[in-house]
């Protein structure tokens, strides 16, 4: 919205200084209408908007029209808004957001340009947290970071909200195992631990740590799944060696870690480790005793001829 407003504008680069950038920015601006599709679903409410769409903007060249969640708009809503997307005025722009573009009816998409937004790399995500640490004068380990940010799946804006509640509650420096507790989330200690013991055949820590696993009360099927993308980083890191930092997103202490455990062990053994878990993380959610079945699969995985 800033863009197309802008009137100091380059290559659709808005200054950010001007009147309408800075409108736009403290959502003030008349022309800039932000409209909920969750709330305003129904036919009404689009042809409100429909009625509204003729008049011309009260300054600059552009009225913007933003629908948020607008896969929420229902049927009759969609097809009351295509005729104004099949013929707008050439004041108007609409500007649609949704993170569920398949739910839209092709007759909308083919009208829009898309644009897909792409996820932002943990590694990336971390940096940015550790600036607004260091600009908030909070004591922050990287490794607590990282955890953050993995939850936040390549969300900027739900790292951010996480990172704010662990401070709250942390009340003091941010440390890897405080973070866990907060977020009530699988230690990665104990689950590489558990990683470095099934590959090992060491049947002793596997049962050392599945007293662990109960003691702390952790998720069955949470932490299968957090063991699966850990013998998919053990496996990617033997074969691809220096090069897997564009697929592999961890710090760089668990990178040596698996670095070193992936050389004692045979690429086919981490296939079959992977095998039986993957059977293993189906059948939990099936069960009336997931706590079982997943001691099952471990002891099962700690057993398995190599």
């Amino acid at each position: 919205a800033k863009s197309l407003r802008c009137q100091n504008a380059k290559d659709f680069i808005p200054c950010n200084v001007c009147q309408d950038c800075l409108d736009v920015a403290a959502s003030r601006a008349v022309d800039v209408i932000e409209i909920d599709g969750a709330s305003n679903n129904g036919v009404d409410a689009i042809r409100e908007l429909r009625d509204t769409v003729g008049y011309m903007p009260s300054s600059g060249k552009y009225k913007v029209y933003i629908i948020d969640e607008v896969h929420m708009l229902s049927t009759s809503a969609f097809n009351a808004l295509l005729k104004t997307l099949e013929e707008p005025p050439e004041h108007v722009v609409f500007i649609m957001a949704t993170t569920e573009a398949h739910k839209i009816p092709q007759t909308i998409l083919s009208r829009c340009q898309r644009f897909d937004f792409r996820s932002i790399s943990t590694r990336q995500i971390t940096d940015h947290l550790k600036v607004i640490c260091k600009n908030e004068n909070v004591k922050a380990e990287e490794e607590a970071l990282w955890v953050i940010a993995r939850q936040g799946d390549g969300s900027m804006r739900d790292s951010q909200s996480l990172l704010d509640q662990v401070i709250t509650f942390a009340n003091g420096e941010l440390t890897r195992k405080t973070v866990i507790d907060i977020l009530g989330l699988t230690d990665r200690t104990m689950l590489l631990e558990t990683l470095a013991a099934l590959v090992n055949r060491d049947v002793d820590t596997v049962i050392a740590s599945i007293n662990k696993f109960h003691t702390a009360g952790y998720d069955p099927s949470l932490f299968i799944q957090d063991l699966l993308e850990n013998i998919r980083h053990l496996l990617l890191i033997k074969i691809a060696g220096d090069g897997n930092n564009q697929i592999i997103e961890l710090p760089d202490s668990e990178i040596r870690f698996l670095k070193d455990l992936g050389a004692s062990v045979s690429e086919e053994d981490i296939h079959l480790l992977f095998d039986m878990a993957l059977k293993g993380a189906s059948e939990i959610p099936r069960t009336s005793e997931p706590r079982i079945v997943l001691e099952m699969v471990l002891l099962r995985m700690s057993q398995a001829p190599r």
